[in-house]
């Protein structure tokens, strides 16, 4: 039996990007491809399709890329998203986050990047999370907002049991504060493969979807704390 194509949808008003990103989504990555050029547009084919992922120009005319990708999170979030930008901004990729993006990406991305990084999303994996090990103002303020969460989330709910033990208690602190798992490794003189072997089990025991995630949770119930 054949296996299933993964189906994207490819959002921007630019002609040649779409185009370009299709030729390399299809060819290179064996990836059934859509298009769409504005956000109206999209989220129809998105309702109509659906797509597996979504990949969307970041500066698409207002309300803007970002916009389209938090509402196709709020309405269809099995639909991965990933975005794409001409720029290096801190308050932009904080935004992308915030919208529930699995990926940031620069639009001069390698091809064999952008095509691993939308099997990952397809996986339920959020490549984004990496990034904020070498954004120390994104990640403060990522988890300045899970902090605010936990603490309206977290009223009332009196002491609990941590079902983490004290390593990976450790390790949840490292990647709170946005450090990757080969850098939790060097930190730890550990192999990079007990690390993840750790993020899968914390995953795991928290019931979390990803890192980010299990950030959250930790900082709800006071498992952790924000340095």
């Amino acid at each position: 039996m054949a296996m299933e194509k993964i189906s994207i949808l490819l959002v921007s008003d630019n002609l040649f990007l779409r185009r370009g990103l299709r030729q390399v989504l299809s060819e290179q990555g064996g990836f059934q491809g859509e298009e769409s050029s504005t956000a109206e547009e999209a989220f129809s084919k998105v309702k109509d399709l659906p797509p597996h992922g979504v990949i969307i120009d970041a500066d698409l005319p207002p309300p803007g890329g970002l916009a389209l990708a938090a509402r196709i999170r709020k309405y269809f979030p099995v639909i991965f998203t990933i975005t794409l930008t001409s720029r290096d901004d801190d308050e932009e990729l904080y935004n992308a986050i915030r919208a529930g993006c699995a990926a940031h990406l620069r639009k001069s991305i390698a091809a064999e990047e952008l095509i691993a990084t939308v099997h990952k999303a397809y996986r339920g994996e959020y490549p984004i999370n990496e990034v904020m090990s070498t954004r120390p103002r994104v990640a403060s303020r990522i988890l300045d907002q899970f902090q605010s969460f936990a603490l309206t989330a977290g009223q009332g709910l009196g002491d609990l049991i941590v079902p983490l033990n004290p390593r990976e208690v450790e390790i949840l602190q490292y990647v709170a504060q946005g450090n990757t798992n080969k850098r939790i490794a060097l930190r730890l003189g550990l192999k990079e493969q007990s690390i993840k072997n750790y993020v899968s089990g914390i995953l795991r025991k928290l019931a979390a979807n990803d890192r980010a995630h299990a950030v959250f949770l930790a900082l709800k119930h006071g498992w952790l704390k924000v340095s």
